[in-house]
Formats: structure tokens, C-alpha cells, sequence
């Protein structure tokens, strides 16, 4: 037997999706207003927001703190590098100045 889409849903176990109208029956209005539920949606918004900003502000303030520290340490290592280089060169400069 071919099923068409008109019989879907008019079984005998099937539900109606969209509540019966009864005639002159009076129906609560529940207005919600909507600057009601942008409010409510805007509070989490603005707070992520704020969180996000703080977070980024927090973690480029360490990210420069350790980048300054590594580039001082660098900064440092060279020194001593050339320190060394220059002591050797004045103790060989002694060497031939004594011998």
C-alpha cells in the first residue's frame, strides 16, 4: 500500500504538534520582553569579554616579562663570552711582554 505524506501523522497513536484551539477560550498572555532577554544574554557576554581582556593583558604582560629576562640572560652570556676572550688576550699580551 503507498504511503502519502497527507496520511503521516494521522494515525491513531500520532500527536498534534500544535496545542487544539477551542473556540472563545481566552489564552494568558505572557509577554516576555525582549530587552529582558538581551539583558540576560549581555550580563555573560560582557563578563567573557572583560575576563578575555584581562587574561590577554595579563599573559602579554608575562610573555614581555620573560622575553626582557631571556634577552637579558642572552645579553649577559655574550658579555662573559667576550670578557673571557679579552682576558686571554691580555694574558698572552703579559706573556710576551715578560718573556
Amino acid at each position: 500500500m503507498p504511503v502519502s505524506w497527507s496520511s503521516l501523522g494521522n494515525g491513531p497513536h500520532s500527536r498534534s504538534v500544535a496545542p487544539p484551539v477551542l473556540a472563545g477560550a481566552r489564552v494568558a498572555s505572557t509577554t516576555i520582553s525582549n530587552s529582558t532577554g538581551i539583558a540576560a544574554r549581555r550580563g555573560p557576554a560582557i563578563l567573557a569579554l572583560i575576563l578575555g581582556a584581562v587574561f590577554s593583558v595579563i599573559m602579554a604582560a608575562v610573555l614581555r616579562e620573560a622575553e626582557s629576562h631571556e634577552m637579558q640572560a642572552g645579553i649577559r652570556q655574550i658579555a662573559r663570552d667576550r670578557v673571557e676572550v679579552l682576558r686571554g688576550q691580555v694574558l698572552r699580551s703579559m706573556e710576551v711582554l715578560f718573556t
